[in-house]
């Protein structure tokens, strides 16, 4: 139950913005704001992070990534450090850039406060300014619960990446140890191939298990921020090409660089997974010296191994619909470049009619 109080608060907060929204919509015939929707937009995302924290919390789900992903790794420093390192590098990243969007909102959330009040009106309005230092205040923490979540799912596709990077790197370092002593083969050695080719095959096997497990929790989770992250993404560019002071485009420019960061973090940090899960296959075709000499067991394990790693679906899933791989990057972007042309242009159109008309009025 310790996580229901922050995400009543927050479905309080959404409640709020879009009364505000409704609100100002029935005072006044002027279009949707699109930068209300933006901030609902932010709003939505942490409400769904707090919802997954606590389903991950209660399902056990954390436990598991600890004990499974993480422990194994700080239990071994001395042999897989440089795998530490990255993940460290990684972690680094996500904190750096939480603290300067946590820094960004503070100065933005009172700039604009400061810039529509009078230093009378302000203590003359004490409860309308602790409304907002009280907003403010749950603004700030559901940006810093929307970047754990993000940094939980990131850290755990980094170690997940990098046991399947190790994988790789042992297993094409032995495919190149048989295959300078391919030449004169005896039985014997080529009995021990095959021996270590179906072991690496039930150790890949293994390691498909865990990138299962790892997708039965984070599906749902890549699937929310991925359709909830395109819109807003959108909804940012939109208002980013709407803004006529420098100030405001700058802290816009900044939250689109946000959105984009989070959209391909999901989706990169994914496909790395789908990747290195199938390099076995590049490893098996590339050492032919191995297959010179022909022999029916050490065919029929490589050709297992290639054909599981080449149609398996084996990977981490938006809900168990389709394989986030590289070209769904492609399509992300497909998608929201034709959105921004589209907006530019009915920007420079918009920005022309306001020109001809200011003048053919001083005409």
């Amino acid at each position: 139950m310790k996580g229901i109080p922050p995400a009543s608060g927050m479905a309080y907060m959404i409640y709020w913005t879009v009364h505000t929204v409704a609100k100002a919509m029935g005072a006044s015939a002027a279009a949707l704001n699109v930068e209300d929707l933006f901030i609902l937009g932010w709003l939505i995302q942490a409400f769904l992070s707090m919802v997954f924290m606590m389903k991950w919390q209660r399902s056990g789900s954390i436990r598991v990534i600890v004990e499974q992903f993480l422990t194994p790794i700080y239990e071994e420093v001395s042999e897989k450090s440089k795998r530490l390192r990255q993940i460290h590098k990684d972690l680094m990243v996500v904190i750096v850039v939480n603290f300067i969007a946590v820094a960004t909102i503070v100065i933005a959330e009172w700039v604009v406060y400061l810039r529509t009040r009078s230093a009378d009106a302000i203590f003359e309005a004490s409860p309308v300014l602790l409304r907002d230092i009280f907003h403010s205040f749950f603004l700030l923490y559901a940006q810093s619960v929307w970047h754990i979540s993000l940094c939980i799912f990131i850290v755990v596709m980094k170690c997940m990446t990098l046991e399947l990077g190790d994988f790789n790197g042992r297993f094409e370092h032995m495919l190149e140890s048989h295959e300078r002593k391919s030449s004169g083969i005896r039985r014997s050695e080529k009995k021990r191939i095959s021996d270590r080719l179906l072991d690496a095959f039930v150790e890949h096997n293994k390691l498909a298990d865990k990138v299962t497990k790892i997708d039965e929790i984070f599906r749902s989770y890549a699937f929310v921020m991925l359709m909830v992250g395109g819109a807003h993404t959108i909804f940012a560019l939109i208002s980013m090409i709407r803004q006529r002071s420098w100030i405001h485009l700058f802290f816009f420019i900044y939250d689109v660089c946000i959105c984009m960061c989070h959209l391909f973090g999901v989706c990169i940090s994914a496909a790395q997974v789908y990747v290195e899960y199938r390099i076995v296959k590049e490893h098996l075709q590339r050492h032919t010296q191995l297959w010179v000499d022909y022999d029916q067991k050490v065919y029929d394990i490589a050709r297992m191994f290639i054909e599981n790693a080449h149609s398996s679906s084996v990977g981490i899933t938006i809900y168990g619909f389709t394989l986030i791989t590289k070209s769904l990057i492609l399509s992300c972007l497909a998608r929201i470049i034709p959105y921004v042309l589209i907006c530019l242009q009915l920007q420079m159109g918009t920005t022309y009619e306001s020109w001809r008309n200011s003048n053919m009025t001083t005409d």
